[in-house]
């Protein structure tokens, strides 16, 4: 049984990429963000190679937690109507 977990976990892996931690998403926010500490998200779930509904169920409360939410971009957060779609750390 152990040899086919380890056989699955290696095809999901090899397809999927390793999983994503909170601290490959911090990592790649203090990559990609500009000088007022703004990323989209949009940007940065594509550099972490994930699809939305992924990043989302994996990052969502994180980002919620961590980050202060920004109005603007394409895909994010809506709350009362509002696109928030561009993170900034919060301090």
């Amino acid at each position: 049984m152990k040899d086919l977990k380890g056989a699955l976990r290696e095809v999901l892996e090899e397809y999927f990429g390793k999983p994503k931690s909170f601290a490959d998403l911090d990592r790649t926010y203090d990559f990609m963000k500009d000088s007022l500490g703004y990323v989209r998200i949009e940007n940065l779930r594509k550099q972490l190679g994930m699809s939305l509904e992924q990043f989302m169920a994996k990052f969502g409360d994180y980002i919620l937690q961590h980050y202060e939410l920004i109005p603007g971009g394409e895909e994010g957060f809506i709350k009362n109507g509002v696109m928030y779609g561009i993170i900034r750390r919060k301090r």
